[in-house]
């Protein structure tokens, strides 16, 4: 016998009976961080060409 036969991998985590999200849920700083920044270089570059 091995005991990475009853050693459990990858084991989801333990989660309450009534919560019914997807196991996973994506990030959501990238979205925001790129809804931030994307105004401000537009705008850095709109008066970089006008300067």
């Amino acid at each position: 016998m091995r005991l990475s036969h009853y050693v459990l991998n990858g084991r989801p985590a333990v989660k309450p009976v009534n919560d019914n999200r997807p196991p996973y849920l994506p990030a959501f700083w990238p979205w925001a961080l790129a809804i931030g920044v994307a105004p401000v270089l537009s705008a850095m570059m709109l008066l970089a060409l006008l300067f």
